[in-house]
C-alpha cells in the first residue's frame, strides 16, 4: 500500500560554501596587512593611572617614548627606557635633543615627547 503526500514536496535551496575560505583568507590578509606592530617592547613595569584625556597622536615618527617604571617586581629603583635601551636621568636631554635634531624640518613643530610613567614611581 503506497502513502500519497499531501502537499507537494518543497525544495531547499543550499547555499553554497564554496567561497567562505577565500572570504576568511581575504580578511586574515587584510587585518595582517593593516594591523601596526609595537616598535617598542617594554622593559621596565608601567602600571599607568588612569587617564582623564586622550590625544591621538597622528605621526608617530615624530615622538619619542619614555618608559619610567620598575625593572621588575622586586626592584624598587626607577628605571628609564628610551627606545630599545635603559637610559640615566642625566641622558634624557641629550637623546630627545638628538632625536629631534634628526628629523624634517616640516616634522619638527609636530615633535611630542610620550612619558608613560609607572603610577608608584616617585618624581624626581
Amino acid at each position: 500500500m503506497k502513502f500519497k503526500r499531501k502537499h507537494p514536496k518543497t525544495e531547499v535551496n543550499d547555499m553554497s560554501t564554496a567561497a567562505l575560505p577565500d572570504i576568511v583568507f581575504m580578511l586574515l590578509f587584510f587585518f595582517m596587512v593593516t594591523t601596526v606592530m609595537r616598535t617598542e617592547e617594554p622593559m621596565v613595569l608601567v602600571d599607568r593611572p588612569e587617564a582623564n584625556e586622550i590625544v591621538k597622536i597622528e605621526d608617530a615618527s615624530s615622538c619619542v617614548t619614555i618608559f619610567v617604571g620598575q625593572k621588575n617586581h622586586l626592584d624598587n629603583n626607577s628605571k628609564i627606557q628610551i627606545g630599545k635601551e635603559l637610559v640615566n636621568l642625566i641622558d634624557i636631554g641629550t637623546i630627545v635633543s638628538n632625536h629631534v635634531l634628526s628629523l624634517p624640518e616640516n616634522i619638527k613643530s609636530k615633535f611630542t615627547v610620550i612619558i608613560k610613567a609607572d603610577k608608584n614611581v616617585q618624581m624626581e
